[in-house]
């Protein structure tokens, strides 16, 4: 965890000193929004959810919205999750690359 933790923090600041020559250079920096949902089995209410977030980042203003892993499925149990694993060009992650596309 602690690991963990500095290299979050290395990246951070990583990144903030790449943003801050950006706009030393007059590049316009992105909008980055964070949106929490508590994901549950049930994928159509993940996507709505997700939906409303994306919606609400882009009316703020964002290019990007980062979301927690596993936002589109949490399973009862770790069989259950597994279970719904697919590729990534599969149906459900197409669904969140349309919504993208419309935000």
């Amino acid at each position: 965890a602690l690991h963990r933790a500095l290299t979050r923090s290395t990246a951070l600041q990583h990144a903030a000193r790449r943003a801050s020559m950006a706009a030393a250079a007059g590049k316009a920096l992105p909008r980055v929004a964070v949106g929490q949902l508590n994901s549950t089995g049930d994928h159509a209410a993940n996507l709505a959810q997700a939906e409303k977030l994306c919606a609400a980042a882009a009316a703020a203003g964002a290019n990007l919205l980062c979301l927690p892993e596993a936002f589109s499925f949490i399973g009862a149990s770790p069989q259950e999750t597994i279970s719904q694993a697919e590729a990534l060009d599969g149906p459900r992650l197409e669904q969140y690359r349309t919504l993208a596309r419309r935000h």
